[in-house]
């Protein structure tokens, strides 16, 4: 794989085909009209991906085109356990305008049954989005406290008439969204011993937490311990209607150089690496806000003192300090508000363009972070016929790495040497 190009931008642009497109929207409108991606067997997403590979593969062999084959380089790394930039694929199938709804004074989630909610007739979006994710190895996830807690897509897109929420960073609120790690929250501790074993690699312990976080041990130990947050290992976000808000994705590399052109040295960055950082859920349907999910560092760093990974959110009060130590509380401080000011790179999503963002970090894989600017006034009425308006929108799919959990490549079969 060339990867001269991702090491210098960090995101990697992929320009699709018009006869892959075209064959895409073709078996969307044909072969799949009869399937509600909301609820059908994964069965019909893997056939899906199957004959699209196929389609690549052929379009490949027929001409030169330079984007086709890096896709493809870049699905079989997927497939053999090799690291995937963040992606930005541009020319995909879309809803059209026409068949977008205007937008209802509420916010419901029952996406896959009524039209109202998901503002839109039909499932371009979402097809094009999990077929993504299946090709680059990933299989879809329902969050268990996110948008009703049934949805294999979120359509992301702020509530018109809640004025509280024009000043909220969630998803259907219109506020700066600072960077951050979608789903920090989730852990793998399972009690009261695991937790403890947890803080004492990190040289704390509950009463210390307790007194940080201003919350009983018991509270605490329920709150972590609760089940209710899943692992996210990617998530892709594929434009339905955006007139100028930017999706900012932060990596690493740009976090670190921010860091040292701010008096950040090379102890800080390592005290930083090895802190006990409590994550704090955000809004998630009103349910959990505010619960403890996980107390684990920010950073991850290489044998040089190179920040390779983040585990973040620059939100107010989703990252709380549990340590024992004075001098790194302040160390933490000055970090959070120069995460909320750090350089990013600016995408802006429209209706043909998908993102596929790493957002956990695990073997030969890295992470990014993301975010965005605060809505203006005219995302939340956008023209969409005679008389017709909706607001902007996003479909949003989280997905977790068949790699990681050593499950059998989907493709395999089809990708030489697997």
């Amino acid at each position: 794989m060339n990867t001269g190009t991702i090491k210098k931008h960090e995101i990697l642009e992929i320009m699709l085909s018009e006869y892959v497109s075209n064959q895409i929207n073709r078996i969307i409108e044909s072969e799949l009209k009869e399937h509600n991606p909301y609820f059908c067997d994964e069965s019909v997403v893997f056939s899906f991906a199957q004959t699209v590979f196929t389609c690549l593969e052929d379009y490949s062999k027929r001409h030169q085109c330079p984007d086709t084959e890096k896709l493809i380089t870049i699905i079989k790394e997927a497939h053999s356990g090799g690291n995937i930039p963040p992606l930005f694929i541009r020319n995909t199938p879309c809803d059209p305008v026409e068949t977008l709804l205007p937008a209802e004074n509420r916010k419901g989630f029952d996406y896959g049954e009524s039209e109202h909610d998901r503002m839109k007739l039909y499932f371009y979006s979402e097809w094009v989005t999990w077929l993504f994710a299946t090709l680059l190895n990933h299989d879809a996830l329902v969050h268990p406290s996110e948008h009703g807690g049934k949805n294999r897509f979120h359509l992301i897109s702020p509530v018109n008439n809640h004025e509280n929420l024009r000043n909220v960073g969630a998803s259907t609120g219109g506020g700066n969204f600072y960077q951050h790690n979608d789903a920090t929250v989730h852990t793998e501790v399972k009690n009261q011993s695991d937790v403890e074993e947890r803080l004492k690699a990190f040289k704390t312990d509950l009463n210390t937490t307790s007194r940080r976080l201003n919350k009983p041990v018991e509270t605490i130990i329920s709150e972590i311990t609760c089940g209710k947050f899943t692992r996210v290992d990617a998530l892709l976000l594929k434009g339905i209607l955006n007139l100028q808000t930017e999706t900012h994705i932060g990596t690493p590399r740009l976090l670190q150089k921010h860091l040292e052109e701010n008096s950040f040295n090379k102890d800080d960055i390592l005290s930083l690496s090895q802190m006990p950082i409590a994550h704090i859920a955000g809004m998630a349907d009103g349910k959990i806000s505010g619960y403890v999910g996980e107390i684990n560092r920010i950073i991850n760093l290489d044998k040089d003192g190179t920040i390779i990974a983040t585990c973040l959110n620059g939100a107010e009060n989703r990252l709380i300090y549990v340590g024992k130590s004075d001098r790194d509380q302040l160390v933490f401080e000055r970090f959070l508000e120069l995460l909320r000011t750090m350089p990013t790179y600016k995408v802006l999503l429209t209706s043909k363009d998908l993102l596929f963002i790493p957002n956990s970090s695990y073997g030969k894989q890295t992470n990014a972070s993301h975010g965005r600017g605060r809505l203006t006034k005219d995302e939340y009425k956008i023209p969409i016929g005679k008389n017709k308006y909706s607001r902007r929108m996003i479909c949003r799919q989280y997905v977790s790495s068949r790699m990681r959990d050593n499950k059998e490549s989907r493709l395999g079969e089809m990708i030489n040497g697997l």
